[in-house]
């Protein structure tokens, strides 16, 4: 069975799946920082280039840092490279002491290792660097500060450029045991990991990541009870001893369904009157010559000897 996938309609996850809520991309020709780090959007291949300034800004009193913050500024993008080395100019600085710069996996977290870098005073013309290994894929925030408050502007060079080069897009699928999915004309099944890549015509590429995980059939217990000695019909089939049957509804629809049937004995003298006491009913009298004999079941829930 295939699965017709609306793209536009999916749901994406960022920053690992079932993440938390992912950075809306930013838009626009006039790509401005954010102030608070959980405001900050996804600038990805527009980050090498970028070129900004301090002033403006407060500091963001909820984030770690490895020195103290003034005018911090933030930037996130999902990460398209294993390691990269993120370098930021300053220039024009008014009090002459540059600018800081960190690198951080959670808003709320400190920065990650080798993502710090304090600069340093009188450091108003020094490039401030941090090289940093990440998980692509994952969602990043990069921090820039002034320096004791410093008013700078300064350019962004990222190495190597394609480290931020592309958007990354996350799906889960769930399937059923043999069926697929269409993912731009090709046919994919569970379990698999299937990555995409889509050119921009202007702009940053984007990377699509569809996870498909296998969904395990349906199953359904159904309990049943007959009395000793009667019987119960189930799909056709007659039965007359406890016991347990398995059945597959096959469903074009999505994933089958397996009925698993209990059929139990009614012990319930109330409800059911061949659960009342068995006994032995002999025939014929002591001492009395039989040539032959039987003893049979009778639906009563007797034995019959004859």
């Amino acid at each position: 069975m295939k699965k017709q996938l609306l793209l536009p309609f999916l749901l994406f996850f960022g920053s690992g799946i079932l993440h938390a809520q992912t950075p809306n991309v930013c838009l626009g020709d006039d790509l401005f920082p954010a102030g608070q780090c959980a405001d900050a959007c996804l600038y990805n291949c527009n980050i090498d280039g970028f070129s900004g300034n301090t002033s403006g800004f407060l500091g963001d009193p909820d984030n770690t840092f490895c020195g103290t913050l003034e005018t911090t500024q933030w930037f996130a993008f999902y990460a398209s490279a294993e390691h990269v080395t993120i370098t930021a100019l300053p220039s024009l600085c008014v009090y002459g002491n540059g600018i800081q710069l960190a690198l951080y996996s959670d808003c709320n977290g400190a920065p990650i290792p080798g993502g710090c870098n304090t600069g340093a005073s009188g450091g108003g013309s020094i490039p401030v660097s941090i090289s940093v290994d990440l998980v692509p894929g994952q969602v990043y925030y990069l921090m820039v500060d002034g320096y004791a408050g410093d008013l700078c502007d300064y350019t962004f060079n990222v190495t190597p450029a394609q480290a931020f080069g592309e958007y990354v897009k996350k799906t889960v699928l769930d399937l059923c045991p043999n069926e697929t999915v269409s993912l731009d004309g090709q046919d994919y099944s569970a379990p698999d990991t299937v990555v995409l890549h889509s050119v921009a015509a202007s702009g940053c590429d984007s990377l699509r990541i569809f996870y498909l995980q296998k969904k395990e059939k349906a199953v359904v217990q159904k309990h049943f009870s007959f009395c000793p000695g009667e019987s119960f019909t189930l799909n056709g089939t007659v039965y007359y001893q406890e016991t347990i049957v398995a059945d597959t509804s096959f469903n074009p629809a999505g994933c089958d369904t397996i009925t698993v049937y209990n059929l139990h004995y009614l012990l319930d003298p109330a409800a059911c009157p061949s659960c009342s006491e068995t006994f032995l009913k002999r025939i014929g009298s002591p001492g009395m010559q039989v040539r032959g004999y039987g003893v049979y079941k009778a639906g009563d829930g007797n034995l019959y000897v004859t």
